[in-house]
């Protein structure tokens, strides 16, 4: 039995210590070799020759914008690139993709994850969204007070972009795209990339936490009523100071204070049953009349909306901040004065600051805006193709200004 046992013991010794393993190494121009172990390779493939027009080996200058949903809008350029994502000197080339991935750990501080990207319609992953205006190289011919002119043009021919996220940080970014004879003065175009890219957070699932105590003092309400058969009156009581322009649209700095009030129900708007002390319902509580809602940052079809109570702000040409503060408890009051309707609130937000705010409004402020649709208040969202500025809320109206969408309760 000893020795069949120490037979069997030489015998898986002597099978490890033989095992055999390869690796290919691959020496580049550089001086640097990559090594590949060859058990991972499937197969390799070798592309056809390229000339390339244009050629940039040490391009140093990126910038780009995080979506969410692993969307990761970048340029690159051979010279340095100004806040809105343009070039800034005559003879500057700026590549500009969209890259999808893995989502970011953390929106605030994205990666764009290391691999190889390539051309498609879809957002999959390891693509390059392929559409006029997201895969693109802008060519500077000239800047006449400060202001870039050329031209862009779309990789209609194919394009790749090969990309390594490093352990300190930077990213190497080896893109290769081709466009149709005659569209620039290139067909073929390469640029390498080697530095930091801070990808600004444009992702709607987050937002910014109010850092101090607020007291609002508006200028103006807007508010709607709207009526849910069988349950509740529902006012949209929006308090602002925010400059608008003659449609009722925010186009200046300024806050916004959104409050969603429930009364008891009726088909047309009664003001007299607006007066009240009004406390917090949750969304997916009991909610009716005496109640003001709680605030949310709700997705619908990939877009979030904020909805029920919550403070914001606005900054120049009314361009939605990143600060949404969600209110989570606290009190509304509501007295008829003489000359109309006066609110008293005391609302605590998440992170646990205070919003509050004292002001009367006449009655000129409220409209009966009907049956409530769930629908009613939708923003869509369009690229910008200013620069970088991205994923761009259209402007909000404060006239139409509503957050009913999950108000009525579904049991």
């Amino acid at each position: 039995m000893k020795t069949i046992f120490m037979a069997a013991l030489l015998a898986c010794f002597t099978m490890f210590s033989y095992a055999q393993s390869r690796s290919a190494l691959v020496h580049l121009k550089s001086g640097k070799v990559v090594e590949y172990d060859v058990d991972d390779i499937d197969s390799i493939d070798f592309t056809a020759p390229v000339t390339y027009d244009q050629s940039f080996e040490n391009a140093a200058y990126g910038m780009g914008v995080y979506f969410g949903s692993g969307e990761y809008l970048t340029e690159i350029s051979n010279a340095p690139i100004d806040s809105d994502g343009l070039p800034t000197e005559a003879g500057q080339y700026v590549i500009r993709f969209l890259a999808v991935g893995a989502n970011s750990a953390d929106s605030n501080h994205a990666i764009m994850p290391s691999g190889r990207y390539t051309p498609a319609t879809t957002f999959a992953e390891g693509t390059l969204y392929d559409a006029d205006n997201y895969l693109v190289a802008m060519v500077c011919t000239k800047v006449e007070n400060g202001q870039p002119y050329g031209y862009s043009v779309y990789f209609d021919k194919g394009a790749t972009a090969n990309v390594t996220y490093n352990s300190d940080g930077t990213y190497d970014i080896d893109f290769k795209g081709s466009v149709s004879p005659d569209s620039a003065d290139f067909e073929n175009i390469r640029m390498k990339f080697h530095g930091t890219i801070d990808y600004d957070n444009q992702d709607p699932s987050t937002y910014n936490l109010l850092s101090e105590d607020v007291q609002m003092v508006p200028a103006a309400l807007s508010a709607g009523y709207s009526n849910v058969e069988g349950m509740y009156g529902d006012y949209t009581c929006t308090f602002y100071n925010c400059e608008l322009d003659k449609d009722g649209f925010i186009v200046g700095p300024g806050e916004l204070l959104n409050v969603e009030l429930l009364t008891e129900e009726g088909q047309t708007m009664d003001l007299t049953k607006l007066p009240g002390e009004y406390t917090v319902a949750t969304m997916t509580g009991d909610m009716g009349p005496g109640n003001w809602i709680e605030g949310m940052n709700y997705e619908y079809y990939g877009m979030y909306i904020p909805i029920g109570t919550y403070y914001m702000t606005y900054g120049e040409g009314g361009a939605e901040t990143r600060l949404r503060a969600f209110a989570q408890s606290g009190t509304v009051n509501v007295t008829k004065v003489d000359d109309g309707y006066k609110f008293d609130l005391d609302l605590t937000v998440e992170g646990g600051h205070k919003v509050t705010m004292s002001y009367t409004a006449p009655e000129s402020s409220f409209t009966d805006r009907g049956t409530m649709s769930s629908a009613k208040g939708m923003k869509a969202q369009a690229f910008s193709m200013k620069g970088m500025s991205g994923w761009s809320p259209l402007r909000d109206n404060i006239k139409s200004h509503t957050t009913s969408i999950k108000l009525i309760k579904k049991n």
